[in-house]
Parts: C-alpha cells; sequence; structure tokens
C-alpha cells in the first residue's frame, strides 16, 4: 500500500500552525 505524501505533509503543517497559535497565544498573555 502506497503512503499518501500529501496526508503526512498536511498533518506536518496542522500541527506546526497548531503550534504556531499557541505559541503566539502564550506570547500575547
Amino acid at each position: 500500500i502506497k503512503y499518501c505524501r500529501k496526508d503526512q505533509f498536511y498533518k506536518r503543517i496542522t500541527l506546526l500552525v497548531r503550534v504556531n497559535i499557541i505559541g503566539d497565544k502564550k506570547i500575547d498573555k
């Protein structure tokens, strides 16, 4: 079974975006 590279790519981006949003919120407070 071929693993979808796009899936891995999107998962990594969503994870980075979440971390960035959490980091921004922490900096704001």
